[in-house]
């Protein structure tokens, strides 16, 4: 993984702050490859997001970038994966994923429901629509970090 280069640094640092954007790590895969959980969920009957059709996926401050699902607006993917590694910094690692688990299975595995999900999509889409205007990420999952747990 490799950390943010020049421009990627400049543009996240305005949304971040410097803190979160010297974390954060990226790497190039090929595709996401799915939990080896899945198939278990999928033999119970349960309708389980396939992970090799997302664009990015983050793990701490390690953000996996999809070549085969490439984002049409990749700065916009970078800044969604971004406030995850704000989730994970704020909530620490084990709560991050037992409250990620828990949004999943509360919200019958539909990934778009998913608690973090949400939040992520709807700073990415306030990013999206003028990027031009920095606003504290860190500071809008505080706000609303119950809404996580």
């Amino acid at each position: 993984a490799r950390p943010l280069n020049a421009d990627e640094a400049a543009e996240m640092t305005k949304f971040f702050g410097k803190e979160i954007c010297a974390t954060v790590r990226t790497a190039s895969v090929y595709e996401i490859p799915n939990p080896p959980f899945r198939d278990l969920l999928i033999g119970r009957g349960l309708s389980v997001e396939d992970f090799r059709g997302l664009s990015g996926l983050t793990l701490g401050t390690c953000i996996l970038l999809s070549e085969s699902r490439p984002h049409p607006f990749p700065l916009a993917l970078l800044f969604h994966e971004c406030v995850h590694v704000v989730q994970y910094a704020m909530l620490g690692l084990d709560e991050f994923i037992k409250s990620y688990v828990n949004g999943w299975v509360a919200n019958e595995f539909d990934y778009y429901r998913i608690p973090h999900e949400v939040m992520a999509y709807d700073l990415e889409r306030r990013y999206a629509q003028n990027p031009d205007q920095a606003f504290d990420v860190r500071r809008c999952v505080q706000t609303n970090i119950n809404s996580l747990l």
